[in-house]
């Protein structure tokens, strides 16, 4: 006997599994089927398929996914957020922005849109505007996972270092710390900001215990 196609709707179904086992590829190729079908959920296929592409670093394909994700729906918080993102790989930092105020105009507590806004200014060497966005970051996110958390901190530490406000920046890598000991970055950038203070010792300290963990640290993952 034949077997029948599966419905667009089981291979969207499918596609979100294969996302949540991490089978990107597999996934990458539903979403195109659904979309190649042009039957329904498309706009929903493009968005994940723009979550694929990030998750792939297709860059530009995920940009392409998430803006054809808004002419289906502008209202789409991730597909903006997500878009902000490739952009932002892309080196397109205002743009980036846009796209990140476009998500905090519709949801005031995303603590993502915050974050990310806090990586482009750093990329811009606008340090205090970093520095802003990653406290409101720190803000809206009071369930965070910890692991998730000391990455902010480590990043506004970052932020105040650039600004040559080390005693700022240590307190917030040792907030890093406090919160994710395993991870080696915010030993290894306390440890230049001791340098920069002069104090040899404690640099020394910090620069042998982030040799102790592994640099293999994954990076935080603000889409969803």
């Amino acid at each position: 006997l034949a077997v029948s196609a599966p419905n667009t709707a089981a291979i969207f179904k499918i596609g979100v599994e294969n996302i949540r086992q991490e089978n990107f590829q597999q996934a990458l190729e539903d979403f195109t089927q659904i979309i190649e079908r042009q039957e329904n959920l498309v706009d929903a296929a493009y968005s994940n398929r723009c979550l694929v592409n990030l998750q792939l670093q297709h860059n530009a394909a995920a940009q392409m996914d998430c803006l054809e994700t808004i002419k289906y729906n502008s209202h789409n918080l991730e597909a903006h957020l997500n878009l902000g993102l490739a952009y932002y790989r892309l080196g397109e930092y205002e743009p980036a922005l846009y796209q990140y105020q476009q998500v905090i105009q519709g949801d005031q507590r995303d603590y993502r849109a915050y974050y990310n806004s806090g990586l482009v200014y750093l990329a811009l060497n606008q340090y205090s505007k970093a520095i802003a966005s990653y406290q409101t970051a720190l803000i809206h996110s009071p369930k965070l996972q910890t692991e998730s958390k000391s990455l902010i901190y480590n990043d506004l530490a970052l932020a105040y270092m650039m600004l040559k406000k080390n005693e700022r920046a240590i307190f917030n890598f040792s907030q890093a710390i406090a919160l994710n000991e395993s991870n080696h970055s915010p030993y290894y950038n306390r440890g230049c900001a001791y340098h920069q203070q002069g104090n040899y010792q404690a640099a020394i300290q910090n620069f042998s215990q982030a040799r102790t963990y592994p640099t293999n640290i994954p990076n935080m993952i603000i889409y969803s």
